[in-house]
């Protein structure tokens, strides 16, 4: 950042000079400075600063990612610090977040956004936060909320080693996560219907089980948009 202030104050230092020796040409010499400073240290030096991604996984069968390989809408926090407008893809399998944006030569740069700076996100409508819940400390987290009950899922992929394929080595498995519901001031894990309805008290817990089983809801394969729905019925028989 100190680095980004001093080519920035050579930026007016040298358009000073300019002005004063070349009124005329001042336009193009300062446009090139500025464009310089630009190309060199990025919009913000706070949020583009990152490593440059590489396509490690060009022989992999599937993609690392949260939803799909294209860049979807988004957001995030790092340091404290809020960015709205971006392009961004969330790698589960390595834990990082990818940030996507266009150069001033208009050509696409993926950088992978520093993970310890990186406070939570959201990427096409969901929200994550990076939160310690377990002995496993600080995960990204997508946190689902309605009046008072709140579902944490983790997610994460594996590589997995091909035996009997004779163009690839590896593919990605399916996502899975890990869960957590709190609930009264209480974080319970789970797993499973059985002991998530097993978290509510009384006639909650049966027909939590009841609108389970009517909608055939599995753990290892519900939507996000089931999840939303399972939680918000939750919460409407409280």
């Amino acid at each position: 950042m100190k680095v980004y202030l001093a080519i920035l104050s050579l930026f007016f230092f040298f358009t000073g000079i300019v002005t004063a020796q070349n009124p005329q040409g001042q336009a193009q010499d300062t446009t090139d400075l500025y464009n310089f400073v630009l190309r060199k240290y990025g919009f913000d030096h706070q949020l583009v600063n990152g490593v440059r991604l590489y396509n490690l996984y060009r022989h992999v069968i599937s993609h690392p990612y949260f939803s799909g390989e294209e860049s979807l809408p988004g957001s995030a926090t790092l340091s404290g610090k809020h960015f709205d407008n971006l392009l961004i893809n969330y790698d589960i399998y390595n834990q990082w977040l990818v940030l996507e944006y266009r150069e001033l030569s208009g050509g696409i740069n993926k950088i992978i956004l520093e993970p310890l700076h990186t406070d939570g996100f959201q990427i096409d409508g969901y929200t994550f936060e990076k939160m310690t819940l377990d002995e496993h400390g600080e995960l990204f987290w997508q946190v689902i909320s309605a009046d008072g009950i709140t579902c944490y899922i983790h997610w994460k992929k594996q590589l997995l080693t091909l035996s009997n394929n004779i163009h690839y080595a590896e593919e990605f498995s399916n996502s899975f996560r890990y869960y957590f519901l709190e609930y009264n001031g209480t974080l319970y894990p789970f797993s499973n219907r059985r002991n998530f309805a097993s978290i509510f008290p009384g006639s909650a817990g049966r027909e939590a089980r009841m609108y389970m089983r009517k909608n055939r809801l599995r753990f290892r394969k519900i939507t996000v948009s089931e999840m939303n729905r399972l939680i918000n019925y939750i919460s409407s028989i409280q």
